[in-house]
């Protein structure tokens, strides 16, 4: 998380002040450690955290903004701020939901309203893309996307050749999608294949590899890397 919340500083001339380095830290560490806690928990971890850091707070009330050497407490907690590095400020997750303009000509199903969750996940998702981790982010324009339904029947060999499927040869043991191009994998139902008698689920053993390695091996013992 910090490592692609400092990426557009990673050419930079001018180095980052302390102050601006602990908002980014703390950020990072709320969406990391503190992302899979209850709410009960997440508050405790809320209290501890201002009480360690170096910050003053400030109330900056419903429609303003902290600044980088400040710890805002209008919000419950500090899940509820983003950190503008451009302005150097936090801000409520509340300030950044734009106003939904309804098309009538959408479908139901295809409408989509704005909300604090819907905002706050985008971002994480396009943290964690940045840094290659596994995640969902879909851009038709630049990526192609490979939907894997898991079920109690997927073998191992069924992930394998829908992946082989969707992508090309590029040198003698390297393999990808097409130039400019990136894969990104959607997997459903994901505890669905059956427990082999070693305890395994197969299918999510070879994902493990993938993600681990970078590779898999063909069922010749010959090793390839998916890039």
């Amino acid at each position: 998380m910090l490592e692609s919340l400092l990426l557009p500083y990673e050419n930079a001339t001018d180095s980052l002040i302390d102050p601006i380095y602990e908002c980014y830290f703390i950020q990072a560490l709320y969406w990391s450690l503190g992302a899979g806690l209850t709410e009960p928990a997440r508050e405790i971890f809320d209290k501890q955290v201002k009480y360690l850091s170096s910050m003053n707070s400030t109330d900056e009330g419903p429609t303003g903004q902290a600044k980088f050497d400040e710890i805002p407490v209008h919000e419950e907690t500090l899940f509820e701020y983003y950190f503008d590095a451009e302005h150097e400020c936090w801000t409520s997750w509340k300030r950044l939901v734009p106003k939904y303009v309804h098309n009538p000509e959408k479908k139901f199903y295809e409408i989509l309203v704005p909300t604090v969750d819907t905002i706050r996940s985008d971002w994480l998702l396009q943290l964690c893309y940045k840094i290659k981790r596994p995640v969902l982010k879909l851009n038709p324009d630049q990526n192609l996307v490979l939907n894997i339904n898991f079920s109690s029947r997927t073998s191992s060999m069924d992930v394998q050749r829908n992946f082989e499927s969707n992508v090309e040869k590029r040198a003698k043991d390297t393999y990808g999608p097409p130039p400019g191009k990136k894969l990104i994998v959607f997997i459903d139902d994901l505890n669905m294949p059956k427990v082999d008698v070693y305890g395994t689920q197969q299918p999510i053993a070879l994902l493990k590899l993938l993600l681990e390695k970078g590779g898999m091996y063909d069922r010749v013992h010959e090793y390839y890397t998916i890039d």
